[in-house]
């Protein structure tokens, strides 16, 4: 066992009573007795970790119903369309089970943003929490406070808008890997990648020129360390698990790994890739965990990030991360979503600061799972993308074909790397050009 590992369990032990104790002033008093420079990210974590495992219940991503299946009773444009004219028959029964519902090109976009009954807090600690059974805080600000029940949580919100030194409030929101399903190409790997971005004159003119050492921060469902194809390249030294709360970031899934896969294969070697975790075995995390890897790869010196991540709605928390990072020098790639709706409406891609990537099929036009619209900074290949998987994930092979804006994103993360390699000047609009 690691020794971060050893004492970021025994700083869960110490803090574990606080936070399982019924109510929300255990929690507020042991955040009291904290440093007056606040925990430490990690420390931080933990209390996060003990709060999640302590309240969390079976979660679920967004999910897309498309138009047919509403049984003709929604007109495509009605959710957007002035008061009066939106078909409530179509919406009740979803609005009913606390969903919110976004407008997309082949379907409604359905999240339940208060599922976690969790919302983030900005600024001053509450002076009141309208209810909560649970708080954290201590970390840049922020105050995690739990609540029973979904409707709680959600009015619970209303009131601490109100509440003095706060900043903003939102739900601790669910999100997702961005992969799609669906289509399929012949064209394997950087192919028609390679086409599209010219990588491979590129890798040899770099061969050709002094670089620097980049550091790629993969911020996803961890990475297979050991794989044969990435192994050389993985950092295993400070790699971090924001789900188990340790300090091995190996993929108990298969998406980090293929987003690894696609970065690694259009780099030199000077480029290292930082496993972050932040999203479980299914897939899916939340938007604390994911604002705690972004922070760590901040920490650790990352050059470059890529989120192949997200759900709808909008999170002021993506907006601070993203912008502190991005102007400490770290090139953010992010995924556009593929729920065929606009980008905008859909988080960490809605953040200016980051390059937001969209999809390309390949005769270079836009997939048909892609998300679009002004949020969207520049599009690469995202349908058929051959690249590393844990053998489990692929019938005992290494490698597989998936589909999304995710496998799009970190074809962009790779020519920043490279351009980072050759310049660590380099920055976001530097790279966008």
């Amino acid at each position: 066992m690691k020794r971060r590992k050893l004492l970021s369990i025994i700083l869960s032990l110490l803090l574990l009573v606080g936070v399982l104790s019924p109510g929300a002033a255990a929690v507020g008093a042991r955040a009291n007795a904290q440093p007056e420079n606040g925990l430490s990210l990690l420390s931080f974590a933990s209390l996060v970790y003990d709060l999640r495992q302590a309240y969390d219940r079976e979660l679920e991503p967004d999910r897309v119903v498309p138009y047919e299946e509403l049984n003709g009773s929604f007109v495509p444009g009605s959710v957007n369309a002035a008061a009066g004219t939106v078909d409530r028959a179509a919406l009740s029964e979803f609005e009913a089970e606390g969903y919110t519902v976004t407008e997309g090109r082949e379907g409604v976009v359905l999240s339940r943003p208060y599922q976690t009954r969790r919302l983030i807090v900005k600024g001053e600690v509450p002076a009141e929490d309208h209810g909560a059974v649970a708080r954290v805080s201590g970390y840049q600000g922020l105050t995690l406070l739990q609540y029973e029940t979904e409707e709680a949580a959600r009015a619970a919100e209303e009131a601490l808008q109100s509440e003095p030194g706060v900043e903003y409030v939102a739900p601790d929101r669910v999100v997702s890997t961005c992969e799609a399903a669906g289509q399929t190409s012949s064209h394997l790997s950087w192919g028609y990648g390679e086409n599209y971005v010219g990588i491979d004159p590129f890798l040899g003119y770099l061969g050709n020129r002094p670089l620097h050492v980049v550091t790629v921060a993969v911020i996803d469902t961890g990475v297979l360390l050991t794989h044969p194809f990435l192994s050389s390249r993985v950092l295993t030294d400070n790699d971090y698990d924001f789900v188990n709360n340790d300090d091995d970031a190996t993929d108990d899934h298969y998406h980090g790994t293929h987003v690894a896969g696609t970065v690694v294969d259009g780099t030199p070697e000077c480029v290292k890739i930082l496993p972050v975790k932040v999203m479980t075995s299914s897939g899916f995390g939340t938007d604390s965990t994911v604002y705690l890897g972004i922070r760590y790869a901040v920490e650790q010196g990352a050059d470059v990030m890529n989120l192949s991540l997200g759900g709808s709605g909008i999170n002021p928390l993506y907006e601070e991360a993203i912008s502190e990072a991005t102007a400490a020098g770290v090139v953010v790639c992010v995924a556009a979503g593929n729920d065929q709706c606009n980008a905008g409406s859909f988080s960490p891609a809605n953040v200016a600061s980051a390059i937001t990537v969209g999809a390309t099929d390949d005769r270079n036009r836009r997939a048909s799972f892609s998300n679009f619209g002004d949020a969207v900074d520049i599009a690469a290949p995202g349908v058929g993308i051959l690249s590393s998987v844990p053998a489990a994930a692929a019938d005992g092979q290494d490698y597989k074909q998936l589909n999304g804006t995710s496998m799009a994103s970190p074809h962009v993360a790779a020519v920043a790397a490279c351009l980072k390699a050759l310049d660590p000047g380099y920055t976001r609009d530097a790279v966008l050009r």
